[in-house]
């Protein structure tokens, strides 16, 4: 049976979502659908989650990125391949401008109605000579120019020194100091933002990778999904990594784009005792940025990162690779030498693609193509998670120029409540939820302070695998990374689901934690594995 809706959402990620819940404000039949088992997990699961007051486009094209790419050719099987970097001016670039300056203040906001960690944590960009000085003062005066300049000032080395008292004087001049920045939690914002959706009306169908549309005479697509077909009038290909698949489904892709892999070391608690704020600085690679800093927990691991690497398996965002620990912690000892290799205890993969590898400047498209009406492209790299808002609201605009209809929704409800964390409350009122809740006495993350209680609600709330638990109630992000408490988080998702356990996924299609019960592996000619 064919679904019917008003509009169609490609794209659980976070702006997919962002746009859903801004939608959800009007009186609209609205569907979301993502291929993963869980909503934040490809382009999303790799963002910094910073809340940034300053452009880092100038940063990357100070990197000497621009002739790395003249000899390049962009894109996997079935996307085009794009030679040369040419600097021009570009409407594109002109919108993503727009949107920082849109998104001044609005992920505080969104963080707080949503009941989600927000931290200002105040960002650093550091100089180590008079060249990084140059870029700054050009991404100042585009901040300027868009009217997110908020309290950017640079800094010398003696004002660095004392707000990074660890850093390593030899290596920096000064820097430039976004105190207003800020950091959240992305994943936490993903699940929050998923729910208040849902809350408000919106259908949200994981497990439902698009294979296929089809455009009727009337103007109207139907999506051949992995859980059905859907009648809808418009649709917003928020499909990141594979927008330009989904757009090509309707000859849409009336776009370039090139795709970048980037990677981030996950440092244990007491490396927060270090470095105070979210430090960044150039590094030694092309499209290069050390990414030491702050999360929104004041006791959560610290993100140590760069990005990017042009290699073969830069799609492939399921994979760490060796190189990039080593680029990494080159240019990061640089500047704190205290840090090491024993301080990891995780490194996570993933990709960013960016639109308009024409023009020298990292642009925004957020548009219909001209032969598609009411099919919305949204491509943007960075800005993503800290921009959502403002992505979302110029998508509605979009949408409502293409002729959507929208009357408010008086019933829309912006507030949701987070699930309690419980090493963050006191004893008395731990006390009283186990009185209520006896799953709340049975300590499962011992790490992280995470009973069954709190992991049973997150999969009341939308988890079904074992990161969806991690990323929701953080069991399994400490030191141990899920060593202890990974096999209990299992029994209890098999419990809840009422699935098999060796049916529940750590996190994305086919990735099974357990394959068989081991005397089944005994019975000889019974077994594939």
């Amino acid at each position: 049976m064919t679904r019917e809706t008003e509009v169609t959402i490609v794209g659980g990620g976070v702006i997919g979502l962002a746009t859903a819940r801004e939608l959800s404000k009007y009186k609209v039949d609205i569907t979301l659908v993502e291929k993963e088992p869980d909503v934040g997990w490809g382009t999303t699961k790799c963002t910094t989650s910073q809340d940034l007051t300053f452009d880092a486009a100038y940063f990357f094209q100070g990197l000497g990125a621009i002739e790395g790419f003249k000899d390049m050719a962009f894109g996997p099987p079935g996307e085009p391949n794009l030679v040369g970097w040419e600097r021009k001016t570009d409407p594109h670039v002109d919108l993503r401008g727009r949107i920082m300056g849109r998104s001044v203040g609005t992920m505080e906001k969104l963080c707080k109605e949503l009941d989600v960690p927000y931290v200002s944590c105040g960002n650093i960009w550091v100089c180590k000579n008079k060249y990084d000085y140059y870029l700054l003062d050009k991404g100042i005066q585009h901040a300027k120019k868009y009217g997110y300049n908020n309290g950017n000032k640079i800094i010398d080395k003696k004002t660095l020194l004392e707000l990074e008292p660890n850093i390593n004087p030899d290596r920096v001049i000064g820097g430039l100091y976004s105190p207003e920045a800020g950091c959240f939690q992305v994943f936490r914002l993903c699940s929050a933002l998923a729910e208040n959706a849902r809350q408000n009306g919106v259908n949200i169908l994981t497990d439902s990778e698009v294979k296929a549309i089809e455009r009727e005479r009337g103007g109207s697509f139907i999506l051949h999904t992995a859980k059905g077909d859907i009648r809808t009038r418009f649709v917003v290909n928020a499909a990141g990594l594979d927008g330009w698949k989904v757009a090509a489904m309707v000859k849409a892709n009336n776009f370039s784009t090139f795709t970048i892999k980037i990677q981030f070391c996950i440092l244990d608690k007491k490396v927060r005792n270090i470095v105070k704020h979210h430090v960044l600085a150039r590094g030694k690679y092309n499209f290069q940025i050390v990414n030491i800093g702050a999360t929104a927990d004041e006791d959560a691991s610290v993100l140590l990162g760069h990005a990017a690497f042009f290699g073969s398996k830069r799609w492939d965002h399921r994979i760490t690779e060796r190189e990039f620990m080593e680029r990494i912690f080159i240019p990061a000892r640089e500047l704190y030498p205290m840090i090491s290799e024993k301080d990891v205890i995780r490194t996570v993969a993933g990709s960013l693609t960016f639109e308009n590898p024409d023009s020298g400047d990292i642009g925004a498209r957020i548009e219909t193509a001209p032969n598609v009406p009411r099919f919305v492209n949204v491509v943007i790299a960075f800005p993503g998670s800290s921009a959502c808002v403002a992505i979302a609201e110029v998508v509605r605009e979009v949408l409502e120029q293409e002729g959507m209809p929208l009357v408010k929704n008086q019933k829309f409800n912006p507030r949701s409540e987070g699930i309690t964390d419980f090493s963050k409350i006191t004893d008395r009122e731990r006390d009283a939820i186990i009185a209520k809740n006896p799953a709340y006495s049975h300590m499962v993350c011992r790490c992280e302070t995470v009973p069954e209680g709190e992991i049973i609600e997150a999969i009341r709330r939308g988890a079904t695998t074992v990161d969806g638990v991690k990323q929701r109630v953080r069991a399994g992000m400490g030191r141990c990374q899920g060593g202890f408490c990974g096999p209990r988080v299992l029994e209890i998702l098999s419990r809840e689901l009422h699935k098999p356990k060796e049916e529940i996924l750590l996190n994305s299609k086919g990735s099974r934690v357990l394959y068989y019960k081991s005397k089944y592996l005994l019975k000889e000619g019974e077994s594939d594995y």
